[in-house]
């Protein structure tokens, strides 16, 4: 898949589900490299806030316009956000849909590219954690502040608006 940049992203499918394989690295306000450092983004994306992959501003759709830091909203969903054309901003559920096809948190967790141990990932949904080996990976949903993190020990929902994370698109269904 292309984004509006032209950037192409690996994508994986999980069960009936499309997924990209690799972190959004979509130049845009609001975005940052980890630790401010350009090579990061190379290798781990960018790290948006909460309206920055919302769109609030409603420069791609206008689904998630008005979306941000503490505003309350009602986008219309699927939220396409910052994501390309065709794709979205996953919500809640769609992450835990990709967690039980995956069967469980411990078989997500297998999937976690470590890459301070050279390990790869046969899946192919290649999760990074960001910076260092006790980080969690983090990426944003589509519900008001929500974000999908996912651990050495655990993964899941959580809350906060002040967070920067990273992004993962999942393709439209049909329709959508």
């Amino acid at each position: 898949v292309k984004d509006t940049d032209g950037k192409v992203y690996r994508t994986v499918a999980i069960n009936d589900q499309l997924w990209m394989a690799e972190n959004l690295n979509k130049d845009i306000d609001n975005s940052f490299c980890y630790n401010n450092v350009s090579e990061n983004c190379d290798m781990y994306g960018r790290l948006y806030s909460w309206s920055g992959a919302m769109d609030s501003a409603g420069v791609y759709s206008t689904n998630g316009k008005g979306c941000g830091l503490e505003s309350d909203c009602t986008p219309t969903y699927p939220v396409r956000g910052i994501c390309p054309e065709g794709w979205h901003l996953p919500d809640t559920t769609e992450w835990k849909h990709l967690v039980n096809s995956i069967d469980n948190v411990a078989a997500l967790q297998a999937r976690i590219v470590k890459i301070w141990d050279n390990a790869t990932d046969a899946s192919g949904f290649s999760v990074l954690y960001l910076g260092d080996r006790w980080s969690p990976a983090a990426f944003w949903t589509s519900i008001d502040r929500r974000y999908w993190r996912i651990g050495n020990e655990d993964a899941g929902e959580e809350y906060g608006s002040v967070v920067k994370h990273t992004v993962r698109c999942i393709e439209n269904e049909e329709g959508e």
